[in-house]
């Protein structure tokens, strides 16, 4: 049972980057955190890491959809592998990490962003939700911006990593 928890965090804007406490630095030892991502009634979530590396099968990220670990389970992510992006099928996510007490790594950072289902088509949108709004234009520089520098960051890391030849 882990000793060492993190406050849960709550995550409420339209997007924003959730990260393992540490990351790029490694998570400490025998860690609990949790991460409710809830965004406007009308909108589903869609999660994407943009980096991971925890211990395989020992430091793990589960993923719920809703508010808590009651709701379905989406999965449980260990290793080095990046998990596919999910989509909530509600408007929250619960993400859980838990760490052992030996081997710990980077941890993982993940990217996610709020939209409107094809499912919630209810007639004419209000004006702040027109695509001529400028905060939708705002918020999109803002994740494209956000995008960017995952991507940079990743070759980055790729560059960084020494080529060996047999």
């Amino acid at each position: 049972m882990p000793t060492n928890l993190c406050s849960s965090i709550l995550h409420n804007s339209e997007f924003d980057i959730i990260t393992s406490p540490n990351f790029p630095y490694n998570y400490p030892d025998n860690i609990s955190c949790a991460f409710l991502i809830k965004v406007s009634a009308d909108r589903l979530i869609s999660f994407q890491f943009v980096a991971f590396n925890t211990e395989d099968g020992y430091d793990v990220v589960s993923v719920y959809d809703g508010a808590n670990t009651s709701a379905p389970l989406i999965g449980h992510y260990s290793g080095k592998n990046m998990p596919a992006p999910i989509t909530s099928t509600s408007n929250t996510l619960y993400l859980c990490f838990s760490s052992d007490l030996v081997t710990n790594f980077s941890g993982f950072s993940g990217l996610y962003t709020s939209f409107v289902s094809n499912n919630f088509k209810r007639g004419v949108l209000p004006q702040s939700l027109t695509t001529d709004s400028v905060a939708i234009r705002r918020d999109k520089n803002i994740l494209d911006w956000l995008k960017k520098k995952a991507e940079e960051k990743k070759l980055i890391g790729a560059a960084a990593a020494p080529v060996i030849s047999i």
